[in-house]
């Protein structure tokens, strides 16, 4: 329990370029099987300490009672324990493959159940089974090996410490001519009480070999987890917006991507209570200005000033509970709709979580479901359409009530009536709210109001201003309105033309 609470809170606080490569099927296989079969591989040295005091204590109770003739069965004994150094070895090495069976399995596994929608509408089921049967066909073998070398230690050590045992007595009673009663007690103590001993050594000592892969994962994992927490630094307190959010020639490379700047030297102004939108091509670098803003990424260069205070100064958790975020993906739980809105602000009242919702232009679709505001939303809202989703998502924003509002790509997926309500929406926050909005925008109709707009080019700026001066100074903005302009006014445009 606490080494799983442990990984969760560790993943939570790991900096963002730490998170890009960890795979959750990884982190599902390092909480579940590995933290199982590491416990085996800790435990088992404790039960292997008791064993060898134990055989410590039969040994030297031979030695009193038989003298010399317990040397040469402990002589005996360790020459099997070398012939079976061999197998003890090989259960080490399959040991390092079922770790990274294992690994494999949920990596696999989590991923294929993420886009089981995909998988069958692309017909790909049978690939995908067999990948999957591959892969347990792997780890199935890999299991049965390791305990196919633990049966065979179990298997060997009897027959030939009872082989060891006979020829000791038979060599003490030709050749040292013990007395009955010492062939009696070495008997019983040798083979009744040390004989099961000395094999549970061997099993023990093999299970531990064989899940120590296992466990050296999981502390690698934890480690890798604890060297990549974020930087939290900054004491003060962030609780209004008042002037603008200002970056200075601000630049960031990712670490994947060292040989091209994903920004560079960026100077924008985000006035406070205006709606800034931000646009441009794939990759122009929209996403990572997105980023900096709430410190998931930090600056390689330059500094990112809230109010002329360096953001590095502020306590990142009210930096965090002060901006609200609406996502292209819609991020909706398997939760009531009035949990899901409350997400972010638990002690909201019902009656500011219908606000909320009516602000969002989603009260009547609530209100029309059977049990209203109380409805189970299901695996990542599948019992609502897009356009429903993501006006939910845009209420339990708006219920956060945080001075800086940030809309990443928020239409890009919804259809022209949907759009058009969220619009409405928009509009709304802006008379009702004094809230700063960042939009990064696909659909460039979304923005045409917004007091400024940033095109983006190649992590630079191409032009700012309102949506007429922009259209003058860019060619890039003006050429992308005038083609979605085109084809937003041909009713046969297929939908999947319409968002290109």
């Amino acid at each position: 329990e606490g080494v799983r609470n442990k990984v969760f809170h560790l993943y939570l606080q790991a900096e963002a370029a730490h998170l890009d490569e960890e795979k959750p099927g990884e982190l599902v296989n390092s909480c579940t099987t590995e933290l199982s079969l590491a416990l085996q591989s800790i435990l088992a040295p404790l039960n292997l300490f008791a064993q060898v005091f134990l055989a410590v204590f039969y040994i030297v109770l031979l030695w009193a009672l038989t003298g010399p003739i317990t040397v040469f069965a402990i002589f005996a004994l360790g020459i099997t324990a070398y012939l079976l150094k061999k197998l003890l070895t090989n259960t080490s090495g399959v040991g390092v493959d079922v770790a990274s069976a294992n690994e494999k399995f949920s990596s696999y596994l989590v991923e294929r159940l993420d886009f089981v929608r995909l998988i069958r509408l692309s017909a790909n089921e049978k690939p995908e089974i067999d990948g999957m049967e591959k892969i347990t066909a792997f780890q199935r073998n890999r299991m049965i090996k390791i305990n196919r070398f633990l049966a065979k230690v179990s298997v060997l050590m009897e027959p030939i410490c009872l082989a060891i045992g006979m020829a000791v007595l038979y060599f003490g009673t030709t050749y040292f001519e013990l007395r009955l009663e010492e062939v009696i007690v070495f008997a019983f103590i040798a083979i009744v009480r040390l004989l099961p001993t000395a094999k549970e050594m061997m099993t023990t000592g093999q299970t531990t070999l064989a899940y120590q892969p296992s466990l050296f994962s999981l502390v690698g994992k934890l480690e890798a987890l604890s060297n990549a927490r974020e930087i939290r630094s900054g004491v003060s307190p962030f609780t209004a917006l008042t002037h603008a959010i200002r970056f200075q020639e601000v630049s960031f490379t990712y670490p994947s991507r060292k040989n091209k700047k994903a920004v560079e030297k960026l100077n924008i102004d985000f006035p406070a209570c205006k709606m800034t939108a931000l646009v441009g091509p794939s990759g122009a670098g929209k996403s990572t200005i997105i980023d900096l803003l709430p410190r998931l990424r930090e600056p390689t260069s330059g500094q990112i000033l809230f109010d002329d205070q360096n953001l590095n100064q502020l306590e990142i958790t009210s930096l965090r509970n002060s901006i609200a975020y609406l996502s292209q993906t819609t991020l909706v739980l398997n939760t009531t709709i009035t949990d899901h809105i409350r997400y972010g602000n638990s002690k909201a009242s019902d009656e500011a979580v219908r606000e909320a919702a009516q602000l969002a232009q989603a009260h009547d679709f609530i209100e029309a479901l059977p049990e209203k505001y109380n409805t189970l939303l299901g695996q990542r809202g599948v019992k609502l359409s897009g356009g429903q989703r993501q006006r939910l998502d845009l209420a339990r924003a708006l219920l956060q009530k945080a001075p800086v509002l940030i809309l990443d790509e928020p239409t890009s997926n919804l259809d022209a009536e949907s759009e058009m309500l969220f619009r409405s929406a928009l509009m709304e926050i802006r008379q009702q709210h004094s809230t700063t909005i960042i939009i990064v925008a696909h659909r460039l109709s979304t923005i045409l109001d917004a007091d400024q707009i940033i095109v983006l080019l190649d992590g630079q700026i191409d032009a700012v201003g309102t949506h007429d001066e922009v259209t003058e100074s860019s060619d890039w903005y003006r050429s992308a309105f005038s083609t979605q302009s085109i084809s937003d006014n041909k009713p046969s445009t297929p939908k999947s033309l319409e968002s290109a």
